[in-house]
């Protein structure tokens, strides 16, 4: 099966997993509680109780508060979301786009510096290089994340004053328009380096903490991967045809190296998500982690399902990703239905 024809037989299949999601989503927050325990006061009565019931559909059986929430779903209404104060419709792609900005950069440190790392290391095994790449690797896996941001956040905001906290100054961010949301984007489509610089400043540190942990996985796994490869006959074989040792590395051993790296990056997006919670909170960045964190604690279901219903595209849409990159790397892949 053609790649082209694989991807659109997935993206084919996604309303349906999305569908099943949804139903796995809706079933699980009726089970954790009333939708209106948010809104409940101790001196409310019972006929007001009643009446946030009938007003929210709760009256209702089961498959219709279903029926009803999914038709909301198609009409662009995600519920209310108390912990804004604001229609999740209208919160979200504020939100999302926050997170975006920061995992996207994350992805970059992670997938980037982890490929790169690991590739260095492996070409010189046992040497001080490799060495230094295996302690990146395994304190980046070793070290709790929250600590670790604590220990960033200590240094580099409280010390040496270089990471301002939250996502931008209110001042530069109210001289600018912002069409994309990302507001490092939005700074360079206004032509403003202030702002542009500004985004940065907040950025990077919790970028470079949400990414570590990824890229010390991926760094582990391109260089076990590499060193295997430059022990395969195939590579010998290469160097007995006089290649320069850097031709048989990047046009050989990395191809090959990268398969398995590219499975273990599946895993590392499912951590910039996970991570993104306690990053978004420790450096007070506005995002979907720090507004599911806070939603969890209130009960606040409609923000819940939503951001439940968003990681599930992420992932899927990831998955996907992966499985094309394999396939690409590796053209003995057969892509199944």
């Amino acid at each position: 099966m053609e790649i082209r024809e694989y991807v659109v037989r997935r993206l084919l299949k996604l309303p349906l997993l999305l569908f099943l999601v949804s139903v796995l989503v809706f079933g699980l927050s009726r089970i954790g509680g009333s939708p209106i325990g948010i809104y409940l006061e101790h001196d409310m009565t019972h006929e007001q109780v009643v009446e946030l019931e009938e007003r929210f559909g709760l009256d209702e059986s089961l498959p219709e508060q279903y029926v009803a929430w999914l038709g909301g779903l198609f009409r662009g209404d995600l519920g209310f979301s108390a912990v804004s104060a604001a229609p999740v419709a209208t919160v979200l792609p504020e939100k999302l786009a926050a997170s975006l900005e920061l995992s996207v950069l994350a992805a970059f440190i992670a997938f980037g510096l982890g490929i790169g790392l690991g590739t260095f290391g492996g070409a010189r095994r046992d040497r001080f290089a490799d060495h230094a790449t295996r302690v990146i690797a395994v304190s980046g896996a070793s070290l709790p994340l929250f600590w670790f941001a604590l220990l960033v956040l200590i240094l580099f905001y409280l010390v040496l004053g270089w990471a301002p906290l939250g996502r931008s100054d209110p001042y530069l961010y109210g001289q600018i328009v912002h069409p994309t949301g990302l507001y490092s984007v939005d700074a360079l489509l206004n032509g403003h380096w202030p702002a542009f610089v500004d985004a940065i400043r907040h950025l990077w540190l919790p970028a470079l903490v949400l990414g570590y942990e990824g890229l010390a996985t991926i760094t582990r796994v391109m260089r076990s991967s590499l060193v295997d490869e430059l022990q395969e006959d195939y590579v010998d074989l290469a160097r007995s045809k006089g290649l320069p040792e850097r031709f048989v590395i990047k046009r050989h051993a990395r191809r090959n190296a990268l398969m398995p790296t590219v499975t273990v990056m599946g895993v590392a997006f499912g951590l910039l998500l996970q991570g993104s919670v306690v990053v978004e909170l420790i450096f007070q960045w506005p995002g979907l982690g720090r507004w599911i964190a806070t939603a969890v604690l209130r009960g606040d279901q409609a923000t819940i399902m939503a951001f439940v219903l968003v990681a599930a595209v992420i992932f899927l849409l990831a998955n996907l990703a992966v499985d094309v990159a394999y396939a690409y790397l590796d053209r003995r892949v057969v892509l199944g239905e």
